[in-house]
């Protein structure tokens, strides 16, 4: 589970099933979502379970949609109301940090630019589309970078905030990709996504879906899923082999979710190190035709 888990549980011991899916089901805690699933995700509020915890959680769901858990600290055990055990974490329990650490200080656009490269070869495809170096230079995406990079949360980022259909909306997850890609090569820190923290927690929840919002709130506090994070290191290291496995990994992670922050992570380091589109990008079109 993740290193924020125990801390909102402890927090917040009334909990209720939020949302329940094929793969994971999500419980509210106070103003929290807690991610439950059996996938090795890593998500920053993500817990990864049995699959008997999880099937447990999901009948609760069909069977008393209103009914609640309780949290109990002391045994680390949480139930339905009516006492059954649901989960039990263990000295066994691994908890992960999603914390993204930082860059080495080299210049990652390189990296970044034979990403692009591969991805257009293989035909990749990301909520948006798949012309790679369009959406690269696309304005509309550039200038939500120049934004974040300005230390604001103005018409360029709120343009993408709810964008797209889905429980996370492409756009929201390309947000997702630009804040983390920012934050690990130290382009803004937490004082620069002050606006952008504010606009979530206080508007996120009407702009775009609960869901969404909750990785925008951990995004600005500088904690992405395993997946993203991974993606960042590899290609910090000029690790090609682990860069093709992350993004082999975000490939499969919902329907484009994990490409859109893929495309958000390039964009935000292309952007941000070359102040403009790279040279030889074809005419912006794809990102600019997409709609809800």
């Amino acid at each position: 589970m993740s290193s924020e888990v125990p801390r909102i549980l402890d927090r917040h011991r009334r909990l209720s099933v939020h949302s329940a899916f094929g793969t994971s089901v999500n419980l509210r805690a106070g103003r929290r979502l807690i991610n439950c699933s059996t996938g090795v995700i890593s998500s920053p509020n993500g817990i990864e379970m049995t699959p008997g915890d999880l099937r447990r959680l999901q009948r609760l769901h069909r069977t008393t949609p209103a009914g609640g858990l309780e949290w109990h600290p002391l045994d680390r055990v949480m139930t339905s109301r009516t006492g059954c055990v649901v989960i039990a974490l263990t000295p066994r329990t691994v908890v992960f940090d999603t914390a993204l650490p930082r860059a080495g200080g080299g210049d990652l656009s390189v990296q970044a630019h034979d990403l692009v490269e591969h991805l257009a070869r293989t035909r990749a495809r990301a909520g948006l589309g798949g012309d790679w170096p369009a959406l690269i230079a696309d304005p509309t995406l550039t200038a939500a970078v120049d934004s974040l990079l300005g230390g604001r949360a103005d018409e360029a980022v709120g343009h993408w905030m709810g964008r797209g259909p889905g429980l996370t909306p492409s756009g929201d997850d390309v947000l997702v990709g630009m804040v983390a890609a920012l934050r690990f090569t130290g382009a803004i820190d937490s004082s620069s996504l002050a606006p952008l923290r504010e606009l979530v927690d206080t508007a996120g929840g009407r702009l775009t879906t609960e869901i969404s919002a909750e990785y925008l709130h951990y995004a600005c506090r500088g904690m992405v899923n395993g997946m993203v994070r991974d993606l960042l290191v590899a290609l910090d290291r000029s690790n090609t082999v682990g860069v093709r496995d992350a993004v082999d990994r975000l490939s499969r992670y919902g329907h484009t979710s994990g490409m859109d922050c893929v495309l958000g992570v390039l964009t935000g380091l292309i952007s941000a190190s070359d102040g403009q589109p790279p040279s030889g990008c074809a005419e912006p079109s794809s990102a600019q035709a997409f709609r809800p």
